[in-house]
């Protein structure tokens, strides 16, 4: 079986934060880390090379494979920035939805183990008659 890639690491969160690019994708960042920390009481870590963690579960699937994983985080990619949030964090449903009413976050995509969400500030979305903001 293949090794996870994803795995905590000693490199800098401030040292990571540092280097975002984008003024805006900074300050959320900046942001995100004290919201994230109050609402887990974890320290943040980085895993792998762009996602900030904070605590940890560990999974297994039916076929075997397992790891480790960080129970919520973000990675502040360049078109967006990504949440994970897992429901294996007590929290995460009381999390979820303070970031939306905090931040008033677009949501992508939630799975039923763990879930990806995408925002973009409002300021960068196009306000459509459709859309729920």
């Amino acid at each position: 079986m293949a090794e996870n890639k994803t795995k905590a690491t000693k490199v800098s969160v401030a040292a990571f934060i540092a280097a975002v690019a984008d003024q805006t994708r900074r300050a959320d960042a900046k942001a995100l880390v004290k919201l994230m920390q109050s609402a887990t009481g974890e320290k943040p870590k980085m895993w792998g090379p762009s996602i900030i963690g904070f605590g940890s579960y560990h999974y297994t699937y039916d076929s075997g494979r397992e790891g480790d994983m960080p129970l919520v985080g973000f990675s502040p990619r360049k078109a967006a920035t990504v949440l994970y949030i897992t429901r294996a964090f007590s929290g995460s449903v009381a999390l979820l939805a303070n970031l939306l009413l905090t931040v008033g976050f677009m949501v992508a995509c939630f799975g039923s183990v763990s879930g990806t969400v995408n925002w973009r500030p409002r300021a960068e979305r196009k306000h459509d008659q459709n859309e729920d903001l």
